[in-house]
């Protein structure tokens, strides 16, 4: 179990250089937690302050539930501790929510929600699946706004006013105007992370 609470978990992701590894597999497919472990280990030479483990970058959706944890548990065990460790969630609310409670037990610090997957999504229904999300663990959650999955401001505030878990927002579309309101709206209340090479550059929440 992780002892780090969802705004400690924030805190520090917002205070540094974030990590995001891909994970290593064999020609068959098989998940090598030796090598993935290593690479963890060289990034930790660095000064960071988060590590993402089964994240976009990590090929979450080549996954099973099953390997997202035994990556995400390799992750937790290098980091042994020194920065959060962060696991990407995902696919529908089902077994997103099952991920959450088993990176959870894994020894996770938080989760990045990546959109549910070829969804037209309305905003009630987002809301619905985020929030299952956020009642499933105690981890901190961080919405990950991107592709067919893009919540608004006024969605976002709804859902940080019943669930005090939720506490990052990543942006993946580069709306500078939404990503203005939800910081008009949210201020503090959440710790912001880039999604896009050079969007955040002139968005004011990555500025303050």
């Amino acid at each position: 179990m992780t002892m780090m609470g969802p705004g400690e978990m924030a805190r520090k992701l917002g205070g540094g250089l974030l990590s995001f590894p891909v994970t290593h597999f064999d020609a068959d497919g098989v998940f090598q937690e030796a090598a993935y472990r290593a690479h963890c280990g060289w990034m930790l030479e660095h000064e960071l302050s988060g590590l993402f483990a089964a994240g976009g970058t990590g090929e979450f959706f080549s996954l099973t539930p099953d390997e997202v944890t035994k990556v995400v548990a390799a992750a937790v065990g290098e980091a042994n501790g020194r920065l959060p460790v962060i696991s990407g969630c995902g696919y529908g609310t089902a077994i997103a929510t099952g991920i959450a409670r088993d990176v959870e037990k894994a020894g996770a610090d938080g989760v990045l929600l990546l959109p549910p997957y070829l969804v037209g999504s309305s905003q009630q229904g987002l809301a619905a699946h985020i929030e299952a999300v956020c009642k499933a663990t105690g981890l901190g959650v961080i919405v990950y706004n991107r592709d067919n999955a893009i919540v608004d401001d006024e969605t976002l505030a709804r859902l940080c006013d019943r669930n005090p878990n939720l506490v990052g927002f990543k942006d993946g579309v580069g709306d500078i105007e939404l990503m203005t309101r939800v910081y008009a709206r949210m201020g503090d209340r959440l710790t912001y992370i880039g999604g896009l090479p050079t969007a955040e550059t002139f968005a004011m929440p990555y500025l303050t």
